[in-house]
């Protein structure tokens, strides 16, 4: 009799540390973490219309441009021309889309500090 009271007992405390467990291996993490990365490959501002509020930036590696973006802030336009492929690995993490992404915030700096 006392060995199934036993049994109960341990199964019953098994099974509780087991839920635990799973409760707080199914808790969302409020923290995170923040890549930081050094930029090989740097956009170049080529033109800079501060009256048209216009900005024309190139990516380029040893000498070759691969990737020319021109902002239009008057229309809220960006036009991007080119290809990051062949230099994938040079700009890893970091992507066309990205590279994009910081051209116009910077021309958006560019263009708003002239205003002030």
């Amino acid at each position: 009799m006392q060995r199934r009271f036993y049994r109960r007992v341990f199964v019953s405390r098994l099974s509780d540390a087991v839920s635990r467990c799973h409760f707080f291996a199914n808790k969302k993490s409020n923290t995170g973490w923040t890549e930081f990365a050094q930029t090989k490959v740097v956009p170049e501002y080529v033109a800079i219309d501060k009256t048209g509020k216009q900005v024309t930036a190139i990516v380029k590696y040893e000498g070759k441009v691969y990737l020319t973006v021109i902002v239009d802030l008057a229309r809220n336009t960006v036009k991007a021309e080119g290809s990051l492929k062949k230099i994938k690995k040079v700009i890893q993490p970091f992507t066309k889309q990205r590279y994009i992404d910081i051209i116009e915030e910077e021309a958006r700096f560019l263009v708003s500090d002239s205003e002030a």
